[in-house]
């Protein structure tokens, strides 16, 4: 999937998701945030790095803040996708 998010501007919002969501780690007075993700609360690291989401689904709705974005894992994003078309199927 290609994103909707300008390339330039997709770094500044996932500072302000991993300020916002992340694990706070206070250390000898520095504090550092780390990216964690939505779906599952592991930490992201380099062999499962973290993606995008729009929590409702809608890629040209950011809400306000962007607050209907998170960051997860490929393998959740993946799995809450196809949990969500198989509630709409079961809906019909």
């Amino acid at each position: 999937m290609t994103s909707t998010i300008p390339r330039g501007l997709r770094a500044v919002i996932r500072v302000l998701l991993i300020e916002r969501l992340g694990d706070r780690v206070d250390q000898d007075g520095v504090v550092t945030h780390i990216a964690k993700c939505g779906v599952c609360g592991e930490r992201e690291n380099e062999n499962n790095p973290l993606e995008f989401d729009h929590i409702d689904g809608n890629p040209n709705n950011t809400g306000a803040n962007y607050s209907n974005l998170r960051l997860v894992h490929h393998k959740c994003n993946v799995k809450a996708y196809h949990q969500k078309l198989k509630d709409r199927v079961k809906e019909r």
